[in-house]
């Protein structure tokens, strides 16, 4: 017979923020798991009937079993069943308040508040088109710093330890750092009658 642990192994792995699957931990919630059956040993060559010969399989909410089937090069089958249960598909909240919404000419600072049910954000970043704005020294609890330097629209991007993200814009409207210029000159009364 075809046995677990001596002829395969089952593992679970869960997709991190960079895209990277990474061992879940136990009793821990994510948005999808990876079941991945791995063939050791080699008392037996085997090889997946189904899943399309893959040896792994995306587990979500909605689709969170699955049956893998494999054989031996004897013609011995076997199948294993796996689940994962604890799925976390709610994305937190994003607020910020900004550290003067009076007209200026300076930098202003965003204090931001990121949320998250699970309590743990594994990352989040500002951005304003292609610049990424670095936060000022590290978070205190949930709160973050950030310093911008002009007017527009910037995106808060967080990701929880489920693998959630979700953006937020934030919006600055009184930073103008341009310097007046003349553009022409009028007298009411002409220069050379003075």
């Amino acid at each position: 017979p075809i046995t677990e642990n001596r002829h395969y192994i089952v593992e679970y792995f869960y997709e991190n923020y960079l895209g990277n699957w990474l061992p879940i931990e136990e009793g821990k919630s994510y948005r999808r798991v990876m079941a991945t059956v791995t063939f050791i040993g080699n008392e037996k060559t085997l090889s997946m009937t189904n899943n399309n010969a893959s040896l792994s399989r995306i587990l979500t909410e909605d689709s969170n079993a699955f049956t893998f089937q494999f054989k031996d090069t004897a013609g011995n089958t076997a199948s294993k069943d796996v689940s994962y249960s604890k799925f976390d598909n709610n994305v937190g909240e994003t607020s910020y308040v900004l550290s003067t919404t009076a007209k200026t000419n300076k930098n202003i600072f965003a204090t931001i508040t990121i949320t998250d049910d699970s309590g743990e954000i594994a990352y989040a970043e500002v951005k304003k088109g292609n610049d990424v704005y670095p936060f000022v020294d590290e978070p205190l609890g949930n709160e973050y710093v950030v310093e911008l330097d002009s007017s527009g629209t910037y995106y808060v991007t967080a990701y929880d330890n489920a693998g959630n993200m979700w953006t937020t814009p934030l919006t600055v409207s009184n930073i103008n750092k341009v310097v007046p210029t003349l553009t022409g000159l009028s007298y009411s009364i002409p220069p050379e009658t003075i």
